[in-house]
């Protein structure tokens, strides 16, 4: 009779083991729950860490590049034509390149009045630039990396790498009396071993008298390695004096047809009288 009874039903026992694994399994469950919560905060909060120190560490470099080649250029400028110096930069990973995005000067977008004394590199997350006291030509390298950037004053301008093409002089002086014509010439030299560039010459001048004209406005350099230039004055009889503008230079690599490097050269004409 008690062995019929025990058999019937579980003991005690055997449901306080039942309860107490039953309730093992849930702790479990929910400690497992919980380190998956924290291992994915820490992987989110990890992540999340190494992309600010990437950003920190790009606007880092981008910022010492602009500043090193703006100071550069100061130095130069300040030394007088021939002066060189030759600076170390990082091109970050993030830096986005376009004409209008990472430049030298002022991007081709920009007036032609505009200065040209900035550099920029623009990222993903910020926009990085410095400026400098003297016109600045030329570009920067177009992928990312370290560099050694050459940084050299033309007398009214500074060179900053290779760019496509330089102008010698630096700036145009013509003398003339009234009622006459007179040229002076612009010898632009290829920097580049691009086999062709393209070069436009405009004059911002803003008088009537005495004109200015350019021949040739536009060419391209189809191989050769140098390009004459020729600027002429002419005066009126009512003329006297000295007459300022400039020239605005543009040139751009046939292979992408976009402008890559734009300066100005002063311009003066002075007009004798007697």
């Amino acid at each position: 009779m008690h062995k019929e009874r025990a058999q019937a039903g579980a003991s005690p026992c055997a449901l306080r083991v039942a309860g107490c694994a039953g309730q093992a399994s849930m702790e479990l469950i929910s400690i497992l729950g919980i380190a998956l919560v924290v291992i994915l905060f820490f992987a989110v909060f990890s992540s999340g860490l190494l992309t600010d120190i990437g950003v920190q560490q790009d606007t880092k470099d981008a910022r010492n590049a602009v500043q090193g080649i703006a100071e550069a250029a100061d130095a130069v400028f300040a030394q007088g034509e021939g002066a060189s110096k030759s600076v170390a930069i990082t091109i970050p990973p993030s830096a986005i390149f376009g004409p209008n995005d990472t430049f030298v000067g002022k991007p081709p977008s920009a007036l032609p009045s505009a200065p040209s004394n900035m550099v920029r590199i623009r990222l993903e997350n910020n926009d990085i630039y410095a400026f400098s006291r003297a016109p600045l030509v030329g570009s920067l390298p177009g992928s990312p990396g370290g560099y050694v950037v050459n940084v050299t004053s033309r007398g009214s301008f500074v060179t900053v790498g290779a760019g496509l093409v330089s102008a010698s002089p630096s700036r145009v002086r013509i003398v003339l009396d009234r009622s006459s014509t007179k040229s002076a010439f612009l010898t632009f030299t290829i920097l580049t071993n691009e086999t062709i560039v393209g070069v436009n010459v405009t004059k911002d001048w803003g008088f009537s008298s005495p004109t200015i004209s350019i021949t040739p406005s536009i060419f391209t350099s189809n191989g050769v390695s140098s390009m004459q230039v020729k600027i002429d004055a002419a005066s009126d009889t009512d003329d006297a004096g000295t007459y300022e503008g400039a020239l605005n230079v543009s040139a751009w690599k046939a292979s992408d047809n976009q402008t890559q490097q734009g300066f100005q050269l002063p311009l003066s004409v002075e007009v004798r009288v007697g």
